[in-house]
């Protein structure tokens, strides 16, 4: 019967690494030149609240809507005019978070073209963690003793 190897005790492990800088390109450099402040569509979202805001005066200032008392007419009007700024603040504000995201996800991009990689390596030592399972040792060692057991047994 063989005896069982000593089981190797974990030891710190040492790692160096070298790091590679990737060269200035040309979408690095058009990435940095980008505006930092992110580009909204805010004029266009303007322009449109503009017309809307026209068009809801014209209509219920017509001489079509003469049919109603002036204080409903008044009221119907404020209440669209209202709908109308809670549309434009609400597209603003997605068009702002749009902006933003695209912001980040330039900044992204240009922080992943230009992050340095690791070139070499140079290990020492163990791991931390044992060679051998104990019990892959156990379970071997019993293996052993039932082989030698059964052929023992077919000898006699």
């Amino acid at each position: 019967m063989g005896r069982a190897k000593p089981m190797k005790l974990p030891n710190e492990q040492r790692t160096e690494y070298s790091e590679w800088k990737p060269s200035e390109t040309q979408d690095t450099a058009a990435l940095r030149a980008m505006s930092p402040m992110p580009e909204t569509l805010a004029p266009a979202l303007q322009a449109q609240f503009d017309r809307g805001q026209e068009q809801s005066r014209q209509r219920w200032n017509s001489a079509y809507g003469s049919g109603l008392p002036d204080v409903t007419r008044r009221a119907m009007q404020g209440q669209e005019q209202r709908g109308l700024t809670q549309d434009y603040g609400a597209a603003l504000s997605q068009s702002a978070f749009d902006a933003n995201q695209a912001n980040y996800a330039r900044r992204m991009g240009l922080a992943e073209m230009t992050l340095g990689r690791p070139l070499a390596t140079y290990t020492s030592g163990f791991t931390s963690a044992p060679t051998e399972s104990i019990w892959k040792s156990i379970l071997g060692g019993a293996s052993n003793v039932a082989g030698g057991y059964l052929a023992g047994r077919g000898r006699s």
